[in-house]
């Protein structure tokens, strides 16, 4: 039963969630602290490297343990869906910073609460456009197309019989 509930999908995202966070946290408290990126140039620095190799790093996750299906080309990776994964995050982020912060802002909700409530929003939009979006599955678009190509096939190889058969 604890099996099945860890091989969830929503689950899976949730760890998968948790472990790119804690991953963005030690990196950045690796490279302000431990690195010495100290000035305010750097700390901007540290905040994108981190949040960039937080994003390619889930993108993996999701990629290798949720969204098992599909493609696995070097091209549909590269040239598809890791920037459809950026694209889904940067959306996620403005969503965040253009609507919803400045919202609940207006409404007097604690800024803590608030970036929790984005959170959680950001979290389910970015599950809802991986699922969609990124990691779509396109093996059913090519079942039907297999399919409406064989009813083809058949299709000529019938009208094929029934002219020979008219030829007698």
């Amino acid at each position: 039963m604890l099996e099945k509930r860890f091989s969830s999908k929503i689950v899976k995202f949730m760890i998968g969630g948790g472990v790119t966070t804690l991953f963005n946290l030690i990196l950045i408290f690796l490279l302000i602290d431990y690195w010495g990126w100290n000035t305010l140039l750097l700390h901007n620095v540290a905040n994108a490297v981190s949040i960039e190799l937080s994003v390619l790093l889930s993108f993996f996750i999701y990629r290798l343990w949720v969204w098992t299906e599909g493609e696995w080309t070097i091209k549909n990776v590269l040239f598809k869906q890791i920037p459809l994964f950026h694209v889904a995050a940067g959306t996620v982020i403005a969503s965040r910073i253009l609507f919803l912060f400045p919202l609940l802002d207006y409404f007097n909700v604690d800024p803590k609460i608030n970036t929790l409530a984005g959170g959680l929003l950001g979290a389910a939009l970015n599950y809802v456009m991986s699922d969609r979006l990124v990691f779509k599955n396109d093996s059913t678009d090519k079942q039907t197309e297999t399919f409406n190509h064989q009813k083809e096939e058949n299709y000529l190889y019938l009208s094929t019989r029934v002219s020979d058969s008219n030829d007698y």
